[in-house]
């Protein structure tokens, strides 16, 4: 019995052993505690792809994972000021020849600012041709509202939007950058460089 007794504890350190051997190769060199769970790595990517166009991610700006299922793609601007709000930056690609008019959302991002009296504000729009890309500029301040309108979600403080619709026969691309109006301003060249650079690298594979 006594030699039964140390053949099955011999087993068993052997199998503990490999699990443990496999999880360190798993982990990089970490074998977590026992009842201790691995954290998902989440990519950081400096270059990534919506639709046809790979965007090259500006320094500073943090990748998040999607809030959102429409969301191919989010960006975090940290705010210089302690304790201040960030910015986000939101990709869409609904396909080809999908996701509306360039003036059907131009409107319906408009339609989420407010001026401080409640009335409708008026977007900035410019068109640009980047590498014979279409791009529309969109630029807007005033009180938002995250939701799809002016009642829905909560209403923040004066805000900025800086946006941009890239035409592609492949769908249209759409990115969005909301938040603290001085921040958004002070991210604004940031912003338009990768929206140049992504028109000049555009992919059609």
């Amino acid at each position: 019995m006594e030699i039964a007794s140390l053949s099955v504890k011999s087993l068993l350190r052997r199998r503990l052993f490999s699990c443990s051997l496999l999880s360190l190769l798993l982990t990089g060199g970490q074998v977590p505690c026992l009842g201790e769970s691995i954290d998902p790595v989440v990519p950081s990517p400096v270059l990534f792809k919506v639709g046809s166009f790979s965007f090259p991610r500006p320094e500073g700006w943090s990748w998040v994972t999607p809030t959102s299922a429409i969301r191919k793609a989010e960006l975090s601007i940290p705010s210089p000021e302690q304790g201040g709000n960030p910015a986000t930056v939101t990709f869409f690609c609904f396909g080809r020849g999908e996701g509306g008019s360039v003036q059907a959302n131009v409107e319906r991002w408009a339609a989420q600012f407010a001026n401080t009296d409640g009335s409708p504000i008026k977007a900035v729009t410019e068109s640009k041709v980047f590498n014979s890309i279409p791009v529309t500029i969109v630029t807007a301040t005033g009180l938002f509202s995250s939701g799809m309108g002016r009642s829905a979600s909560t209403t923040q403080a004066l805000s900025g939007l800086r946006g941009a619709i890239l035409q592609s026969p492949q769908g249209d691309v759409y990115i969005k950058m909301t938040g603290p109006e001085t921040l958004v301003r002070k991210s604004t060249k940031a912003f338009d460089n990768m929206i140049r650079a992504a028109c000049n690298g555009i992919s059609t594979q």
